[in-house]
């Protein structure tokens, strides 16, 4: 295991996401919801769907070629709500715990800085996925409420967590 890199994806990179994704379907975390893996069609076109949006980016956490980690992180598209945006971040499960997502998620935060006016970041987290909660906290994220029965990863609905840092 090298050192780790974080990068916007871009063009060429929706081979190695897909198989990064595909690994996580097959490990099936908790946190993450059941679906087929997308395919590099798929993954093309959502690089394509970051870059033609106004405020979106997703940066890959890198070893050497492998995709280690991944954060997609999308702003509101109407006037009111694009001072804000929300984030979906997972990391490979024999690379959790080693600062990747903490590597990831303070990448997207200054990126997100460079935008006029930008002031909130927010994201939904299982309500017992605790490894996460910690990260979110310890990056000033504050909890703004919960979400009775709102999610479903591990067969009967459970709680979420919303939190949001905001500068």
């Amino acid at each position: 295991m090298g050192k780790v890199e974080v990068r916007r994806a871009t063009d060429g990179d929706e081979y190695q996401m897909a198989t990064f994704m595909g690994a996580l379907s097959i490990e099936a975390p908790d946190t993450v919801t059941r679906r087929p893996p997308p395919t590099p069609e798929d993954q093309r076109q959502f690089l394509e769907g970051a870059r033609k949006a106004e405020r979106a980016f997703i940066l890959l956490a890198l070893d050497g070629d492998e995709v280690v980690g991944q954060l997609d992180l999308w702003a509101g598209g109407k006037p009111e709500t694009r001072h804000a945006a929300s984030f979906g971040m997972c990391v490979a499960a024999g690379r959790r715990n080693q600062g990747i997502g903490r590597q990831l998620l303070q990448a997207a935060m200054e990126q997100a800085l460079l935008w006029d006016g930008f002031r909130r970041i927010e994201l939904e987290v299982a309500s017992w996925n605790g490894p996460a909660i910690r990260l979110y906290e310890q990056l000033g994220f504050s909890h703004e409420g919960r979400k009775v029965k709102a999610v479903n990863l591990r067969g009967e609905p459970e709680d979420t967590l919303i939190m949001a840092r905001t500068w």
